[in-house]
């Protein structure tokens, strides 16, 4: 007889199959939810793609020049540098870009909306590493729809490459930990190559993973669940692999680098805070100027200070008085930080993927807080941000509660996101935001330069913006005349 048929297999299978059954439901729903939340968030960046913002600075505008180069077969080899004496993989995957997409002003602004999406589309499994589904898809939703995030999404700069490989970092560091296969430690070190290859923010991914390492030393993680194998030298045999692989992968660009050390060195020269002479922000000592680095870090990207903020390029980034986080995100991502300290070892490794590049790029380097350096910590960001929600969600007690606190959850989210977006697109159409990218070219102007800027890169040059402006006055005339 089959026991299911009995009234005792009845009783044993009854309460099993609906709780199956509802957490099919509620990942079937968690899907959709995601694919939703990706498909309104591609909607918002492809909106008016080519007229806002209505120009495109200096160096968005070089960044394009190389990729011209790349496609005219001028350019560096793929080991290369470009103009900002960074890895020349950008250029190459942003001229593939242009290739795909045109090279119209939606078109060379493609690539930051397609690394935006791919880094979207990798927060979800990231965040349900340690979240529930609905403050994950919330967490998601609110990264998608924040100004700062959407707004370079939205233009042709390279920083979004960053993001991508962080967060697929993360995502294959918690696997790698979690199930002790050799083939995720590999991807590890791949992820992290990939961020070396990128924008320069991107390199301190090495440093955050060898942080994480001793992190899993402290915790005395199991790389084998099961097997008791815990300790240093088993950890060490995985992150050593990790850290071969992203040798390995990176060695031909280390031989450029080495090869081309002066030049490969001129931008962090001349952004270092240790080539400051004299004061700087009223600090002579560098001791005393790493300090004081370091509190505006912390009051900009953790207590979102937005004085501290709104200082050198800020209008570029965000508008006047906004800091990186609206502040009702701001009071979230505060409640979800507590609680990150609190749950500290749960979530442990969010920690070194938040404060390491953080510490880095903006306490070693002048001009900061900036949005573009930090923009890698972004998710991590809203990490902490999902943890807030998740934590307040715990809160209620009872089933009619609890459908409560997700409604409200779920129509707060929405009123946030919905303010994030209007101020965005109100934002970038100001005068004021406009004059803080310059220099730059007007959209309305940009298919004379793009002319000017294929035939330089024809011949392997680059149009200096002061040769754009006399080019522009032999064919428009001089500025301001109709």
């Amino acid at each position: 007889m089959n026991p299911a048929a009995t009234p005792q297999g009845v009783a044993a299978r009854g309460p099993q199959q609906p709780a199956r059954m509802s957490a099919f439901l509620r990942e079937r729903w968690a899907w959709l939810a995601l694919a939703a939340i990706l498909a309104v968030a591609a909607a918002l960046r492809l909106v008016d793609l080519g007229t806002r913002p209505a120009n495109l600075t200096a160096d968005e505008l070089d960044d394009l020049q190389n990729a011209y180069r790349v496609l005219a077969g001028t350019a560096d080899g793929f080991f290369g540098l470009d103009w900002n004496q960074a890895p020349n993989l950008n250029v190459y995957l942003k001229a593939a870009s242009v290739e795909v997409f045109g090279d119209a002003v939606a078109g060379a602004r493609m690539y930051g909306v397609v690394l935006s999406l791919a880094s979207l589309a990798l927060f979800y499994p990231l965040a349900r590493r340690r979240l529930a589904p609905l403050p994950s898809l919330l967490a998601l939703f609110l990264l998608a729809t924040s100004l700062w995030f959407l707004h370079f999404s939205r233009t042709p700069w390279v920083a979004m490459s960053a993001v991508l490989a962080s967060v697929l970092t993360a995502y294959l560091l918690d696997l790698a930990l979690a199930k002790g296969d050799p083939r995720l430690f590999a991807l590890l070190g791949a992820a992290v190559a990939f961020g070396a290859y990128g924008y320069f923010a991107g390199r301190t991914l090495a440093p955050t993973v060898a942080v994480c390492f001793v992190v899993a030393v402290l915790l005395r993680e199991a790389l084998r669940p099961g097997s008791g194998q815990t300790g240093a030298l088993t950890l060490l045999r995985g992150f050593a692999l990790s850290g071969v692989v992203a040798l390995l992968l990176v060695a031909p660009q280390l031989k450029t680098q080495l090869e081309r050390w002066d030049y490969a060195n001129t931008r962090p020269r001349t952004i270092s805070i240790f080539s400051v002479e004299g004061e700087y922000l009223g600090d002579e000592s560098k001791a005393e100027i790493i300090l004081h680095q370091t509190q505006r870090m912390l009051r900009g990207f953790l207590l979102l200070d937005s004085a501290v903020v709104n200082r050198g390029l800020w209008a570029r980034h965000h508008p006047k008085d906004w800091a990186f986080l609206d502040r009702t995100t701001g009071v979230l991502y505060w409640i979800g930080l507590g609680a990150g300290v609190y749950y500290w070892r749960r979530y442990a490794y969010w920690w070194p993927f938040l404060l390491v590049p953080l510490f880095i790029t903006q306490v070693f380097s002048i001009g900061t807080p900036d949005g573009s350096r930090g923009l890698i910590a972004a998710p991590f960001m809203f990490l902490f941000v999902g943890l807030g929600i998740e934590t307040l969600l715990s809160l209620a007690r009872g089933v009619r509660w609890r459908r409560a606190a997700a409604a409200g959850a779920v129509a707060l989210a929405l009123a946030i996101g919905v303010f994030n977006v209007d101020r965005y697109f109100d934002w970038v159409q100001e005068p004021a935001a406009l004059k803080a990218r310059a220099p730059s070219v007007d959209v309305a102007e940009f298919v004379y330069w793009r002319e000017a800027a294929r035939e330089r890169a024809e011949r392997g040059r680059l149009l200096s913006f002061e040769a754009w402006l006399r080019y522009r006055e032999s064919v428009l005339g001089p500025p301001g005349q109709p």
